[in-house]
C-alpha cells in the first residue's frame, strides 16, 4: 500500500479549506486567502489556480477577488437532484400504480423548473415532457406548486415578463391571474394545470420543502382531463400532498408551514 504524498495531501486540504472560506465570506483576495491558510502568497496562488482551472472558484479582475465558481454549484445541484429523486422514488411508484397516469418529479434550479424524473403511465396518450426539460412555471402544475411556496415577489420574478407564453387558450398569461392561482394552491396544498400546457391534459402537483422551508421540488400526476374529472382532483391533490409532506419531513422541513409530521 502506497503512502500518501504529504505535499498532495496538504494541497488538497488547503483547497478544501479555501472552498469552506469562500462559502463563509463570499469573496476573498489572494492576500486574505494566504493569511487565512497561513501560507505564502505564491502557495495560495497555486492552490487557487488549480481550483480556478477546474471552475470551482472564479476570479474577478474588477475587485481582484475570488468567489465560488459554477462547477461547485453544478456539483451541488446534481447531488440535490440525485438525493431528491431517491427520496421521491416510493411516492412516484405508488402514485403511478394507484392512478395509472404519468407521474413527474420537478425541481427548482436557479430560478428554472426542470423535470428530474418521469414515470410513464399505462395509457397511450401522455404528456410530451422529458427528463431534463424545463417546465413553464406559470402554466404547469409543478411550476405553480413551487411558485406558491415562494414569496410573491420572488415568484413573480421567476414567472418572467408579461404576457407569459401561451400554450393553449386556457394558459394564464398575466400576473394578476397567476397570483390568484398561486394563493389558491398555497391554501389547499396543491396546484392544477387544467389544459394550460397541452390541450386535453390535466395535472395535479404539490411542493416538496427543504429544511429552510424553501420549495426544492414538486411531484405531479398528469393525464387526459377526461380520465381526471374535476370532481376527483381534490382527492388526488390531497394524496400527492401527503407524499410531498412526507418527503419534506425527511428533508428536515419544519411543520410551521402546514406540514404534518404525524402522517
Amino acid at each position: 500500500m502506497k503512502r500518501s504524498d504529504p505535499a498532495a495531501s496538504g494541497s488538497l486540504e488547503r483547497g478544501l479549506t479555501i472552498l469552506e472560506l469562500l462559502v463563509q465570506r463570499d469573496a476573498m483576495r489572494l492576500s486574505e486567502v494566504a493569511a487565512a491558510l497561513r501560507v505564502s502568497v505564491p502557495t495560495a496562488f497555486r492552490d487557487l489556480a488549480v481550483l480556478k482551472a477546474r471552475r470551482y472558484v472564479e476570479h474577478s479582475r474588477a475587485d481582484r477577488s475570488y468567489r465560488l465558481g459554477p462547477a461547485l454549484k453544478t456539483l451541488t445541484a446534481e447531488s440535490n437532484v440525485v438525493s431528491l429523486t431517491r427520496l421521491a422514488g416510493p411516492a412516484l411508484t405508488d402514485l403511478q400504480a394507484s392512478t395509472g397516469e404519468t407521474v413527474n418529479l420537478a425541481q427548482l434550479l436557479g430560478g428554472r423548473v426542470v423535470y428530474a424524473a418521469i414515470l410513464e403511465g399505462k395509457y397511450a396518450m401522455r404528456m410530451s415532457a422529458g427528463v431534463g426539460q424545463e417546465a413553464p412555471a406559470h402554466a404547469t402544475s409543478v411550476g405553480k406548486a413551487l411558485l406558491s411556496r415562494l414569496p410573491l415577489d420572488e415568484a413573480r420574478a421567476i414567472a418572467g415578463h408579461e404576457p407569459y407564453q401561451s400554450f393553449t387558450p386556457k394558459t394564464i398569461t398575466r400576473w394578476t391571474e397567476l397570483e390568484t392561482e398561486l394563493k389558491r394552491a398555497a391554501s389547499r396544498g396543491y396546484a392544477e394545470d387544467d389544459e394550460e400546457t397541452e390541450p386535453h391534459v390535466a395535472c395535479i402537483a404539490s411542493a416538496i420543502l427543504g429544511r429552510d422551508g424553501y420549495p426544492v421540488g414538486a411531484i405531479s400526476v398528469s393525464g387526459l382531463g377526461a380520465r381526471m374529472p374535476k370532481t376527483n382532483r381534490p382527492q388526488l391533490g390531497r394524496a400527492v400532498k401527503r407524499w410531498c409532506d412526507g418527503i419534506s419531513v425527511q428533508l428536515g422541513a419544519d411543520d410551521h408551514r402546514g406540514i404534518a409530521k404525524a402522517l
